[in-house]
């Protein structure tokens, strides 16, 4: 059966607890953020298999869906991004972000980075309408991010989806 995997890495960010990969390059941006008591999240580290995203484009927006249903749980004021220049794009046409930091070299990276951000409360309806599976229910959230959650559903694939997988690998079954 064929492996269709994208990853993705983030941290809940408050005034209490001000550790984060986007704090330790521009701590000067996001510090004025966390002195007002708002908290971001931030992920890092996103990836998604590029033959997979290619057989199936939706696979980085699903990936992301958690980050999205973090900021719903944890009621984040922004959601940070350090992006390569050329996936910046992306990020305003999908989420409304808009630059924050300047360019800067992040961690180990041989390449540098922007700082952009979103402003939750500001997209939450136009993403949630443009892009419905980003929305989610408050059980899911819980079951992800509540204290002590433990009780994790597997994800079944759909109909569609099985079908496809199917198609893909008829051997497999």
């Amino acid at each position: 059966m064929m492996s269709w995997s994208g990853s993705i890495r983030f941290h809940h960010v408050t005034p209490t607890n001000p550790t984060s990969p986007g704090r330790s390059v521009w701590p000067d941006v996001l510090d004025p953020i966390l002195d007002e008591g708002h908290s971001y999240i931030d992920p890092s580290r996103f990836t998604a298999d590029r033959d997979a995203s290619l057989a199936f484009p939706a696979l980085p927006y699903l990936t992301l869906r958690i980050v999205a249903m973090a900021c719903e749980h944890f009621v984040a004021r922004y959601c940070i991004s350090a992006v390569r220049p050329e996936h910046a794009a992306f990020y305003k046409r999908i989420f409304g972000s808009h630059q924050l930091g300047t360019e800067r070299n992040f961690a180990e990276l041989q390449f540098a980075m922007r700082l952009y951000a979103a402003e939750v409360p500001m997209i939450r309806n136009r993403v949630a309408d443009r892009y419905p599976f980003f929305m989610s229910t408050s059980g899911e959230r819980e079951r992800l991010f509540a204290d002590g959650a433990t009780n994790i559903d597997p994800i079944a694939p759909t109909a569609r989806l099985a079908h496809r997988l199917r198609l893909l690998d008829p051997d497999n079954n």
